[in-house]
Parts: C-alpha cells; sequence; structure tokens
C-alpha cells in the first residue's frame, strides 16, 4: 500500500514539471531543435509506407541538358545536282586538306550568301547544287592554292509557304526542299469537300504557274503530276467544276473532273485501260453543242488513237462533258 501511494506521488511530480511554462518553454525549444536537426540530415525520404522515396535525378552544373532530336528529312530519291535550287538555310561541309585540314559547316545566309571564314561571302541563291560547288571550290583555292577542297551539301532548308482555297486549314507551312504538293496539301488537313483534284496550280514567285493533278498522281504514280515545291509558293485548290465521263468496257468506268488539254487516251489511262473485251472500232463520243442543249455522236477508231505518236492531248482533245 505504502509503494502504491509513493508511485502516485512520482507520477504527480512528473506531470508538474511537464506541464509547469519554465519546463514546457525548454520542451518546446528542445523539440524544435531536434527538428531543425531531422531536417539537415540528408538521406532518401520516407513515405507512409515507410519504404525509401527516390530523388528526382538533377543534372550537373557544365553538363549541357542533352536536346530532342529534329526530324530528319525523308527523301523519295537521291538529290540530283543538276536540278536542286540552292537557297537560304542550305547547309554545306566543305573540307580543306593540304596547308589546312580543316572541315567548315556553313549555312547560307538570308540574303544567299556563303560566308567562309578568310575567304569572304559567296554568292550561291538560285544556282543549282552543281554550279554552287564549283563556284566554291573556285574561290577558295583562290585564297588556298595549295588545298584540295571537297564541298558537299549536308543539310537542306526549310522555308514558308502558303496554301489556300478548299483545304481543311489554309494558311502557311514549314515545308523542304523535298516536299511535293501532296505532301504540303496533307499537313492543310487534305481537301475539302467540292475540291478540284486535277486543276491545283502552284504559283512562284518569279511568275511561274504549275498544274498539279493528284488525280494522276494517285492512280498511277505519275511524279511528273506532283511537283516539288518552293520558297513562297502558293498551293491554290479551286472547285471542282466540269467533268468527262467515259463507260463501257474499261476497268474503272465513271464521271471524272475536267482537265483542259487532255485528250481521249489521257483519260483512259485514268479509267484503268481497257479490258480484254473492248472493241476498238465504232467508239462513240457524245458532245453538246456550243449551245449546252442539242447533242452529237462522233464516231472514232480507238486503234488509230492508242497507236498515234503524237502528244496525247492532241489525240482526239476532250471538252467539258463529253
Amino acid at each position: 500500500m505504502q509503494k502504491r501511494f509513493d508511485m502516485l506521488l512520482l507520477s504527480a511530480v512528473v506531470v508538474l514539471m511537464v506541464c509547469s511554462p519554465g519546463v514546457s518553454q525548454t520542451l518546446d525549444e528542445l523539440l524544435g531543435r531536434s527538428k531543425k536537426g531531422r531536417e539537415e540530415v540528408k538521406g532518401p525520404k520516407i513515405t507512409p509506407l515507410g519504404v525509401a522515396e527516390e530523388e528526382e535525378p538533377t543534372i550537373p552544373v557544365g553538363i549541357p541538358v542533352p536536346k530532342v532530336p529534329e526530324e530528319k528529312t525523308a527523301f523519295d530519291k537521291e538529290i540530283d545536282p543538276a536540278e536542286y535550287t540552292i537557297g537560304p538555310g542550305d547547309e554545306f561541309t566543305i573540307y580543306l586538306w593540304g596547308q589546312l585540314d580543316t572541315p567548315q559547316i556553313l549555312a547560307v545566309n538570308p540574303e544567299g550568301k556563303l560566308l567562309v571564314p578568310y575567304v569572304g561571302p559567296i554568292a550561291v541563291c538560285g544556282m543549282t547544287l552543281a554550279e554552287a560547288k564549283e563556284r566554291i571550290v573556285q574561290r577558295v583555292k583562290e585564297r588556298y592554292p595549295n588545298v584540295d577542297v571537297s564541298v558537299e551539301l549536308s543539310n537542306l532548308r526549310k522555308f514558308r509557304l502558303f496554301v489556300a482555297g478548299r483545304v481543311g486549314a489554309p494558311g502557311s507551312y514549314t515545308a523542304f526542299a523535298t516536299d511535293r504538293a501532296f505532301d504540303v496539301i496533307e499537313r492543310a488537313k487534305g481537301l475539302a469537300s467540292g475540291a478540284s483534284r486535277r486543276n491545283i496550280r502552284i504559283y512562284r514567285r518569279d511568275g511561274e504557274v504549275l498544274t498539279v493533278d493528284l488525280e494522276r498522281f494517285l492512280r498511277l504514280g505519275d511524279l511528273k503530276a506532283n511537283p516539288y515545291v518552293k520558297m513562297g509558293d502558293v498551293i491554290y485548290i479551286p472547285f471542282r467544276r466540269e467533268s468527262v465521263a467515259i463507260l463501257g468496257p474499261v476497268n474503272s468506268p465513271g464521271e471524272y473532273e475536267f482537265k483542259p488539254g487532255e485528250g481521249l487516251k489521257e483519260l483512259l489511262e485514268l479509267a484503268g485501260g481497257l479490258r480484254s473485251d473492248a472493241q476498238l472500232t465504232g467508239v462513240e463520243v457524245i458532245r453538246f453543242e456550243e449551245d449546252g442543249k442539242t447533242r452529237k455522236c462522233i464516231t472514232i477508231d480507238l486503234r488509230q488513237i492508242l497507236e498515234a505518236k503524237a502528244n496525247p492531248g492532241e489525240q482526239f482533245p476532250l471538252q467539258p462533258d463529253d
């Protein structure tokens, strides 16, 4: 009984010490120092589940952050030095052997010049790749006559052009020198409803106008109907307006968009050619007169048209609504 009384008395003393202001302040200071000490201890953080949390990796000072590689240019054929035209942004690698063993990687500036160290600016814009290489080698050897020079096109330029008319998203787009008209139209969300597929125009800065025939390109793989684009081009897609029709023993009969200057032979190619049971003589062409109401029937010998060596457009040229 005496022991129990002594233990209760001791507990009361401990409670009074903890509740007294002076002791409480001392404990708060001790707890604060203890918390601060724990924060200064380095080591992995512990999650509520007791699992060490990994710290985010950091990049040491002085080491550059790695860049995401740019999308590489896709080619449909090798670059032809006699056809490729140089423009701002094209990149050259110039190798010098002899007194100097140094490679130089240089880009054509916005003024169309290549600034070669200790040689000076070399105007190359508008030249073919073959002409530019010859000009660069000539200028470098004038400065360093005892040095062998090699010039290579190492990277292709990007440029801006414009898409207008019946496309999903008209506007300006970035293109490479290896892009064709179809590639840029696809970036513009493709052709809209009612758009022409055969009478698309490319207007160039020098006044040249090209025709894009996507029907011929997609059906026959004719790359000439899908030309390369250039800096500053305006690709215009008009509405589809006039048409012609082909019926009978062909592989793809139906209605096709009319293209000025096209002949019957070219239309037969678009329609997949003749079937094996086709008759080449007695082919009829129904044509409207100028009044748009009167019709006439023209009978032709298809064999003569197919075997003729003249320009296809001159072999029975078509008219709208034939």
